[in-house]
């Protein structure tokens, strides 16, 4: 009986340490899985921390409403650039003067010519735009170029000092400038006036004297 009661014990032990071992597994197991969790958050808080980049979750093709919209930015709006409008006109201005087309003035008996002549147009100072942008937004010539096929030649009173000079009949415009942006007046601007004048083909060969 001694030894009976020795080997009961030793079961009674036995199955104990059995159920210690099945209670201890439960614990270890939500170690682990915390564990995991912890690591995959680690991994998470990783990425979202790295500059430039941002976990983005994949499309949803099970109809839950959620997808990726990539939202474009905004377009960059044209730079402000000054403008002409026409305010009145044409009226035509003739025979003004363009240039000088011999050197120094001299006693002279006359003048030949056969070279071509080129008239631009020109604009206002302080308007804030060129004469070829002018022209181009009024929609007018600004510029015009005469080819002589033969030798022209002019008399000129040798009893004075002369100069074989350029002339040639303008369209004046009354304009002003201010800035546009993507077609409108910039608010704010303020507008500034002046004239164009636009080459017509009449130009001329004239001698000038002082």
């Amino acid at each position: 009986m001694h030894v009976i009661g020795r080997r009961v014990s030793l079961t009674a032990l036995a199955l104990a340490a059995g159920i210690s071992l099945l209670v201890a597994s439960p614990g270890a197991a939500v170690a682990a899985t915390s564990a995991a969790q912890s690591a995959e958050g680690d991994s998470s808080s990783t990425l979202s921390s790295t500059p430039g980049t941002s976990p983005i979750p994949p499309d949803d093709t099970k109809g839950s409403g959620h997808t990726n919209v990539v939202t474009p930015r905004c377009v960059v709006c044209g730079a402000p650039v000054k403008k002409a409008v026409k305010v009145s006109g044409p009226v035509l201005v003739q025979k003004k003067f363009v240039e000088y087309l011999t050197g120094a003035w001299a006693r002279s008996t006359g003048y030949s010519w056969r070279e071509d002549t080129t008239v631009t147009s020109s604009i206002s100072s302080g308007l804030g735009v060129s004469a070829g942008v002018a022209s181009s937004n009024l929609g007018v010539s600004s510029s015009v170029t005469k080819t002589y096929g033969v030798t022209v030649n002019i008399s000129a009173n040798s009893s004075k000092y002369s100069k074989l000079g350029l002339a040639s009949n303008f369209n004046r415009y009354a304009v002003k400038s201010t800035w546009f942006q993507n077609g409108k007046v910039v608010p704010g601007s303020t507008w500034t006036y002046g004239d164009l004048y636009s080459p017509t083909k009449d130009q001329f060969l004239v001698v000038y004297y002082r």
